[in-house]
Parts: C-alpha cells; sequence; structure tokens
C-alpha cells in the first residue's frame, strides 16, 4: 500500500483496489480521564485520483467553514489546497 500525506490532518492511502481519503480526528479516550489521543477516519472510498482529491477539495471547504470562515475564504482555502496539491504530486507517477 502507498500513502500521500496531504495537508495536516489528511492523507490516501492507495491500494491494488481503491483510494481511501483518511482525515485525523481527536477523540476523547473516556469522560472520566479526559485523555485525548489522534486516530484515522475514513471519509471515503474512491476509484480513481480524481474522485478522491475531488472529496479532499471538499473536505478542506467543509472544514473552512466549520472553522467559521466566510465562503470567500473557504474558496481561497480551495484554491490555494488545489494548488498544493498540483505541486505535491508533479513528477509522481501513480
Amino acid at each position: 500500500m502507498k500513502r500521500i500525506d496531504l495537508t495536516k490532518g489528511y492523507a490516501i492511502d492507495i491500494d491494488s483496489l481503491n483510494y481511501t481519503l483518511k482525515k485525523d480526528v481527536r477523540m476523547q479516550k473516556s469522560k472520566e480521564s479526559g485523555k485525548e489521543y489522534e486516530a484515522s477516519s475514513v471519509v471515503g472510498y474512491y476509484q480513481n485520483l480524481e474522485n478522491v482529491l475531488n472529496a479532499y477539495y471538499k473536505e478542506k471547504v467543509i472544514d473552512a467553514l466549520e472553522d467559521k470562515q466566510t465562503l470567500k475564504m473557504a474558496l481561497r482555502v480551495l484554491e490555494e489546497t488545489k494548488e498544493m496539491v498540483r505541486k505535491q504530486f508533479e513528477g509522481i507517477d501513480i
């Protein structure tokens, strides 16, 4: 399996069957201890790189809007994310 780390908290796992978009999430172990830990949550399974990247872009916009950013700021995050992905994938043969 191959793993591509995207921006902080996101990664794509690639195997012979699909592309899996994963997101790191903070989980509280128990209410009594209050200790937190990070785990990976599957956002979805996709047939090709284009579909997994579209899902990733959607997640980044949702994250920006959940952080109380305006739609204009969320769209800026989307454009910056797309540019980062373009640069990151230059020269990679998948």
